[in-house]
């Protein structure tokens, strides 16, 4: 609540940013039209739900030449300032649903880290969430890349899940956050590879599946056996999908009426998105004619692919076209607050030492364990990484952002630091090195590290 609230009103008197009219526009011409002809490359579902209160303050909606051309930036013009609609008013309730997700991301957070590192580390995590001034900065704008961090914590976190618990609970969940994710950002493609390593964690692990359904509970292990119940589970995950998106397309190939002029402007726009005829654009266009998905969720991933390989981007006084390889490492370390790059650091330095003597000690499993259980944090992060650092779409840090989560569950494992058996962890006054040394020894520290 109070990340929610810190968010909005730091943007109450702040003008709309370059995407937001068009993300608010185009979500409300969804409910409002059942036409897809706006946007579609942003996400579905973060835009239905900033525009979600618009259904009730009914604000005048622009039928014109715009509309026609399906002109997103046009027709968002007239709609927020041209139309006789409260234009502060609108962003502002699209502003608070967003927030909500916002503050639902810091409970995520909160909800993992628990799990992982017990209450106190679950309260590091969301304290470093909620102040944070990235989180906090695009939690109270109408776009999609708060609820695409959110979806990619919560399909990491329950499909890894899944893959250790299959029961209906679970199998639920994380049908509902593939399916989030799918629908709220076109590099929802990224988490496929997630997927896969989370896989191939769980089979290389010597931890069984646990599988439960009414009346019947079995543990699942052999490698074999494995796979053939994580593939059926996982094939089962994207008819899900497949069908959410169809449900937000309502069931409807053509975004829009075919006798209208949007058609010839988004054939010209189908022919420069699949111009140079790569194997991923052949795929594209292969489902398109086959009627495999939505046309306009196809149209909005060929898009972004296309966008994304030429773009005008700009670094420390430099423009390029295609980007730069060093854009999303120096973004990270301008835009990270000292205090959480340091947690990394000294998270680290301590998860080294305790590997190190576990490598000493000859317990090796100790190393499995730990990268098993830590699986849906650093796959997150190496894979999401990799793919940001390949990228040639540097218009922004907020394109980092689904990889904070995961950074400030892992800054949880700080809560080892200050377990202590007595109070002398308390008593901070300006002591000896041998006191400092027995207040540490006091501290959960050396029986982890």
């Amino acid at each position: 609540m109070l990340h929610a609230a810190l968010a909005i009103t730091a943007a109450m008197e702040k003008s709309p940013t370059f995407d937001e009219p068009t993300h608010l526009t185009a979500g409300y011409s969804y409910w409002l039209k059942n036409d897809y002809r706006l946007d579609p490359e942003n996400g579905n579902w973060p835009a239905r739900w900033a525009a979600l209160p618009l259904l009730w303050s009914r604000p005048t909606f622009p039928e014109n030449a715009a509309w026609n051309r399906g002109d997103v930036g046009r027709v968002s013009e007239v709609f927020l300032y041209r139309n006789g609609n409260d234009s502060d008013r609108l962003m502002l309730q699209g502003r608070s649903m967003v927030a909500v997700v916002g503050g639902g991301l810091c409970l995520l957070i909160f909800f993992c880290s628990n799990r992982l590192f017990g209450p106190f580390g679950g309260l590091i995590s969301e304290l470093l969430a909620v102040f944070d001034p990235n989180l906090l900065a695009h939690s109270a704008l109408v776009t999609s890349d708060v609820t695409a961090a959110f979806f990619f914590t919560a399909a990491a976190w329950s499909y890894s899940r899944l893959l250790r618990f299959l029961n209906a609970r679970w199998f639920v969940i994380t049908a509902l956050s593939w399916s989030g994710l799918f629908l709220a950002k076109m590099s929802a493609a990224a988490f496929l590879l997630v997927a896969s390593i989370l896989v191939a964690v769980q089979l290389a692990s010597h931890e069984p599946i646990t599988l439960r359904v009414p009346a019947f509970e079995q543990r699942i292990t052999g490698f074999w056996r494995k796979l053939i119940v994580v593939s059926g589970a996982t094939a089962a995950l994207l008819a899900v999908v497949v069908l959410a998106i169809w449900t937000s397309f309502t069931y409807r190939s053509c975004p829009f009426p075919q006798n209208t002029p949007a058609r010839d402007v988004w054939n010209a726009r189908w022919n420069a998105c699949l111009s140079d005829r790569t194997a991923l654009e052949n795929v594209v266009g292969f489902a398109r004619d086959h009627k495999l998905l939505p046309e306009a969720y196809l149209y909005g991933f060929a898009f972004t692919n296309k966008s994304a390989m030429f773009r005008p981007a700009f670094l420390d006084g430099d423009w390029s076209n295609t980007g730069f390889s060093s854009f999303f490492p120096r973004a990270f370390l301008y835009k990270t607050p000292i205090p959480v790059l340091l947690l990394l650091m000294a998270i680290g330095i301590a998860g080294f030492l305790r590997w190190r003597n576990a490598w000493k000690d000859g317990s090796i499993k100790t190393i499995g364990r730990d990268l098993t259980k830590l699986s849906p944090i650093w796959t997150l992060i190496l894979v999401y990484s990799a793919f940001s650092l390949t990228s040639h779409l540097n218009i922004g840090h907020r394109h980092l952002l689904p990889i904070y989560p995961a950074l400030f569950i892992a800054c949880g494992a700080c809560a080892y630091f200050f377990r202590t058996r007595s109070t002398m962890m308390f008593s901070l006054a300006p002591c000896s090195a041998g006191k400092l040394r027995n207040i540490f020894r006091a501290s959960g520290l050396p029986r982890l590290f």
